[in-house]
């Protein structure tokens, strides 16, 4: 029986090639996740009077709508991107007129437990658990 070096080296090559294509989804998917987290988290502390600044909360990846706030502070799932783009940009955000006033100057009027900051705080204090989910997915790959 006759091995080369050749054939072992293409099955190699073929095999990393596979196992970097399920590294890069499994971490685009966690990010995605990331994202949702986030404005689960960040939408119990954003001010509400009528509803209309939690209801504009939004999840993008590369510019599609993946989840959506509500009047209620419900999270509505949009389901994923599946977007196959190397680059991958997962924007969460809130879309009214004052929402970015609403967030750093936090006028008077407010309702109780909600806070200025209510982006970025929930993004610094779980940075940490987010990472963590992310190693996790990865880990979940190579085993």
């Amino acid at each position: 029986m006759k091995i080369t070096m050749t054939k072992i080296g293409k099955s190699f090559s073929s095999s990393m090639d596979m196992l970097e294509k399920k590294l890069i989804n499994a971490s685009k998917q966690s990010i995605e996740k990331m994202g949702v987290k986030l404005l689960e988290k960040s939408m119990p502390l954003a001010p509400v009077d009528k509803g209309d600044l939690r209801e504009s909360g939004y999840v993008k990846v590369n510019g599609k709508t993946i989840a959506k706030g509500s009047k209620t502070g419900s999270i509505e799932s949009m389901g994923s991107s599946s977007d196959n783009n190397d680059n991958l940009v997962v924007d969460v955000g809130y879309n009214t007129p004052y929402a970015l006033r609403q967030h750093e100057e936090f006028p008077n009027k407010r309702t109780e437990g909600t806070t200025w900051k209510y982006l970025e705080n929930p993004l610094k204090e779980n940075l940490g658990e987010f990472i963590s989910d992310l190693e996790n997915d990865v880990k979940k790959v190579i085993k």
